[in-house]
C-alpha cells in the first residue's frame, strides 16, 4: 500500500502543470526595461532641467513635472488603441513595437541636448508602449488555469523590483561620462542601460515567446 501511494503521489506531482519559465523570464526582462525607462529619470530630473538652463531650485518644478509626467500621459492615451492592435495584429508585433520604441527613445532622450527634445522622446517612450497591456494578457494565455496566479506573481515581482532599483540606478549613473564636450549630456549612461535592457527583452521575446 505504501508503494502504491508513493507511486500515485509521484504521478500526481509529475502531471502537475509546469510554469513556462523561459517565457516568464522574457516577460520579466521586458517589465524591468519598462520600469527603468519610466523611473530612472525621477532621481535626477530636477538636475537635468537645471542643466538645460530652465530655472533654478525654486522655479524648475513646472518643467520637472511635465518631463516626469510625459511618459505616463502618452501611455494613457495609447493604451486602449494598442490593446485593439494587439487583438488585430497579434500580441508579439505590439510587444516588439513597444520594446524597440523604448530602446530607441531611451537613446534619443539620453542624447537630448535641450528640453524640447527630451520632452519629445519621453512622449515617444509612452505613445507606442503597449508592453504592460500585452504582457498581462499573454500571461493568462501561456499559463494554465492552475499556474496563472504564479505566472502573474513572477512578472509582477519583476515590475516591483524595477520600481525599487530604477531610481537608484538613475542616481548612480547620472553625470557619469566624459565632460569635456560643450554638448555634454549627463543623462546618457542610465538611458543607454535602459535601451540595452529593452533590446534584450525584444531578443528574448523573439527567442522564447510564441504568438
Amino acid at each position: 500500500r505504501i508503494m502504491v501511494k508513493a507511486l500515485l503521489s509521484s504521478k500526481i506531482i509529475s502531471n502537475k502543470p509546469k510554469l513556462p519559465y523561459k517565457i516568464l523570464f522574457a516577460f520579466s526582462i521586458c517589465l524591468i526595461a519598462q520600469g527603468l525607462c519610466l523611473l530612472q529619470l525621477f532621481s535626477y530630473v530636477g538636475f537635468l532641467v537645471m542643466h538645460y538652463g530652465l530655472g533654478d531650485r525654486n522655479s524648475a518644478g513646472y518643467f520637472v513635472g511635465n518631463l516626469s509626467a510625459a511618459f505616463m500621459f502618452s501611455r494613457m492615451i495609447s493604451s486602449i488603441p494598442l490593446g485593439h492592435l494587439a487583438d488585430t495584429w497579434g500580441r508579439k508585433p505590439v510587444l516588439y513595437l513597444g520594446l524597440l520604441t523604448m530602446g530607441f527613445s531611451s537613446i534619443g532622450f539620453g542624447l537630448s541636448t535641450n528640453y524640447a527634445w527630451a520632452l519629445f522622446f519621453r512622449v515617444m517612450l509612452g505613445i507606442f508602449n503597449g508592453v504592460v497591456v500585452v504582457i498581462k494578457t499573454m500571461v493568462s494565455e501561456v499559463c494554465t488555469a492552475e499556474t496563472e496566479t504564479s505566472g502573474m506573481m513572477i512578472v509582477t515581482l519583476s515590475w516591483n523590483i524595477s520600481m525599487l532599483v530604477a531610481p537608484g540606478i538613475g542616481a548612480f549613473l547620472y553625470n557619469q561620462g566624459f565632460r569635456g564636450s560643450e554638448k555634454y549630456v549627463p543623462q546618457l549612461a542610465p538611458n543607454l542601460l535602459s535601451a540595452f535592457i529593452s533590446f534584450l527583452g525584444a531578443f528574448f521575446v523573439w527567442l522564447w515567446v510564441p504568438e
